[in-house]
């Protein structure tokens, strides 16, 4: 993790840049770039339209909020935070700001959907991804039989493999969008609020 985390730019994970960057912006039927595009735009357009309200659409706002730039210094702190955030530490304009909180959105929402809710598919039948094996495992594509296979695993692990697969595909949270509590008060932010919900249902 922390060697992969190293290497993380959140700029990467822009959308279209990370699509492109994995060679499948112009793959036929790819249905996650198909869901995630409009999901996207509307977390961009969401998010946007409320910075610019509370900002007044005005960059020299946004260089001004001193505990705005205290987190954009905290995102790029040397030691712990990520590489490859617009502004690089300091936000100096509305639309690297809007980018920024865009694309954490989206991660921390729709790429951890579609990681996190498929597992049991995958985990639920253990050979596909074994925890452990109580031997070597094959080293070519000839045939095995089904007790060559049984030896293989343990049958507590097996099955703690298939309820982690389970649990994990769980939907312990509220959906993007359907939040526990309402915090905001502001009319033109409610307004926003509800154009999002409704760009949510269409998608």
């Amino acid at each position: 993790m922390v060697k992969k985390y190293s290497q993380f730019k959140l700029k990467d994970h822009w959308l279209d840049t990370e699509i492109e960057n994995r060679g499948v912006k112009n793959l036929p039927n790819y249905h996650y770039y198909e869901d995630a595009q409009p999901m996207f735009n509307a977390i961009h357009k969401y998010i946007r339209s409320c910075i610019e309200t509370i900002y007044d659409n005005d960059d020299d706002k946004v260089q001004k909020d001193n505990e705005l730039q205290d987190f954009a210094k905290m995102l790029c702190d040397p030691a712990q935070g990520m590489k490859g955030v617009w502004g690089n530490g300091s936000f100096t304009n509305i639309d690297d700001l809007a980018k920024t909180m865009t694309t954490m959105v989206f991660i921390l929402t729709n790429v951890h959907a579609a990681a996190n809710f498929n597992q049991y598919e995958e985990y639920g039948f253990p050979p596909n991804y074994p925890f452990r094996l109580n031997d070597t495992p094959p080293t070519n594509k000839k045939s095995v039989t089904e007790e060559e296979l049984i030896k293989l695993f343990d049958v507590n692990v097996t099955l703690d493999t298939m309820d982690l697969g389970r649990t994990l595909s769980l939907q312990g949270t509220n959906k993007i969008g359907h939040y526990e509590t309402q915090m905001e008060f502001k009319l033109h932010i409610l307004e926003h609020y509800a154009i999002f919900i409704n760009d949510l249902q269409k998608n």
